[in-house]
């Protein structure tokens, strides 16, 4: 398994399986992030300069691959996004 994107962590389960999680407070941000580039309140540049605001500590290379990439990682990876992180 990768590096999980950014509002994500990499967990191992007692029975030593991998999977990823959601991390707080960045995937808060990350989900508000989704919600503006879907609704076009903002480009993504713009919302990248945002979300470093409000805490997101990745490049911007690797914040236009999370937007790029998260969609398809959810779903080749089974990750449930209604999960939180304990």
């Amino acid at each position: 398994m990768g590096t999980a994107p950014s509002g994500y962590v990499n967990k191992v389960s007692e029975g030593r399986k991998k999977y990823i999680t959601l991390k707080e407070p960045q995937a808060g941000t990350m989900k508000w992030v989704f919600e503006k580039l879907a609704d076009g309140s903002y480009n993504a540049e713009a919302l990248y300069k945002l979300a470093k605001g409000k805490g997101i500590t990745c490049s911007k290379s690797n914040f236009w691959m999370n937007i790029r990439n998260t969609r398809e990682l959810l779903a080749t990876q089974k990750i449930d996004p209604r999960t939180t992180a304990k």
